[in-house]
């Protein structure tokens, strides 16, 4: 279980940036973005139901902080309110065989995705925005 729980903080800091795109002008609109995180965690054979069902939350937790890290840093470059204005989060349990491998060694691997709307407000809804959950 420690193996899992390290691959999935080393996984999350692996995750590349996103692909900078130049902003639309400060025109008093509210800027929409859409974003998907993808994350992979390696599971042992030997890993229990239990054990599966903590990875995929905790995989779960990951993207979630995520995200909120990412709404802060957008907030702080765009000098506007961050909200995130919807979140899915989905997680599933993958088995593959591989030719090279025997019959009785399967490898497993948990996967979450997160795909998430946010807005930047402008400058002067900002002020009276509600606090993002």
């Amino acid at each position: 279980m420690k193996v899992t729980v390290a691959a999935i903080i080393v996984s999350c800091l692996a995750i590349t940036p996103a692909t900078a795109q130049n902003a639309p002008p400060n025109d008093g609109k509210a800027i929409t973005l859409n974003v998907n995180f993808q994350l992979s965690v390696p599971i042992e054979a030997s890993a229990t139901t239990a054990d599966i069902a903590k990875a995929l939350a905790q995989a779960n937790d990951a993207l979630t902080n995520l995200a909120a890290r990412q709404c802060d840093l957008l907030a702080a470059a765009f000098k506007r309110e961050c909200r995130v204005a919807q979140m899915n989060l989905g997680a599933n349990l993958n088995g593959r065989r591989f030719p090279q491998q025997f019959a009785d060694e399967a490898r497993r691997s948990a996967n979450a995705n997160m795909n998430m709307t946010m807005e930047l407000l402008p400058p002067a809804d900002a002020a009276t925005a509600p606090a993002a959950k």
